[in-house]
């Protein structure tokens, strides 16, 4: 018997990293960004799946004249929880990840959240960078952070929503 390591990068399903999520069709891969928007992309409409969909809860953030979504509270909850050593206190700052949460989706940027939170400059640089790797889609980046193998997709999915509903705005200024 032979054994033999596989160099291929493993995605874990067979879709592009471009288009990593999966829909029950078979070949059929969609972008984070339309999982759980409102509409059906998937032919069998798995995306929007109300068992699957968590987000479906979403709270919209009203800014100017458009809004996005961001994630569910009770998702983000969830989340800081599997992940709190990671998260807490270096990344979000101190409290529980309810509190956390609640912040999270409450700020309306990343300056408000860093002001709720009371974080120090050092956690502030580091969410900074936290957000912006997950904004700009560098997986590698958050490793370096120490972020846990596997949390990468999810990480993506709930921050990448805080990131683009103009939480990390661009008329940013330190």
């Amino acid at each position: 018997m032979i054994f033999y390591a596989d160099t291929e990068k493993e995605s874990g399903n067979a879709c592009p990293e471009s288009t990593p999520w999966p829909c029950r069709t078979a070949s059929f891969c969609l972008s984070f960004d339309f999982i759980c928007d409102g509409e059906q992309d998937c032919p069998d409409g798995y995306d929007e799946d109300q068992e699957m969909c968590t987000a479906s809860m979403q709270t919209p953030i009203m800014r100017e004249n458009h809004h996005k979504r961001r994630p569910a509270k009770d998702y983000l909850v969830g989340f800081i929880q599997r992940y709190k050593d990671w998260l807490i206190p270096d990344f979000l700052g101190n409290g529980t990840p309810e509190e956390l949460a609640t912040k999270l989706v409450e700020s309306p940027t990343i300056e408000d959240y860093s002001a709720t939170a009371k974080l120090d400059k050092k956690q502030y640089g580091r969410f900074y960078q936290l957000m912006t790797g997950v904004a700009e889609g560098k997986q590698m980046q958050l490793l370096m952070l120490g972020m846990p193998l596997g949390a990468w997709a999810e990480l993506y999915f709930l921050f990448n929503r805080i990131a683009s509903s103009g939480f990390l705005h661009e008329e940013s200024h330190e």
